[in-house]
């Protein structure tokens, strides 16, 4: 159908911020708080990095005992919606150049950040990366 080749062709992609929780009063979200049959694609930002790999910005990114962490709560959007793609966001407004740097110096250092990139997505079951740095 017409409709169903409109559908394929676009992508509706959204952000869920890690810091959305922290928000007073109404404005706190938490991954639950959001449908996740409204995006063809959803972007959890962000994560940090620490000697070219990903770690995570906040302590409730990662699992804490018995309680799931934020990465698990988001990919679990993924039963709701069999069609929708997540990926996690490296950078921010507050993350240098240096960051970003390191990781194109050489080919070496390329090769290094796109392994364990990939082993940390899987790992936490994400599709994808964003590299959000933003470029003053």
């Amino acid at each position: 159908s017409i409709l169903l080749a409109a559908e394929e062709k676009y992508k509706i992609v959204c952000y869920f911020t890690n810091w959305a929780v922290k928000r007073p009063g109404g404005g706190s979200m938490a991954p639950e708080d959001i449908d996740p049959c409204l995006c063809t694609h959803v972007i959890y930002a962000f994560s940090e990095m620490d000697n070219n790999q990903l770690m995570p910005m906040e302590k409730h990114d990662l699992k804490d005992g018995s309680q799931p962490g934020f990465f698990e709560r988001f990919n679990a959007w993924k039963s709701v919606n069999k069609n929708l793609k997540t990926l996690l966001a490296v950078g921010g407004w507050d993350m240098g150049m240096k960051d970003f740097a390191g990781i194109v110096k050489s080919e070496k250092t390329m090769k290094k950040f796109a392994e364990s990139a990939i082993k940390y997505l899987r790992k936490h079951k994400f599709d994808g990366l964003d590299l959000g740095k933003k470029l003053n």
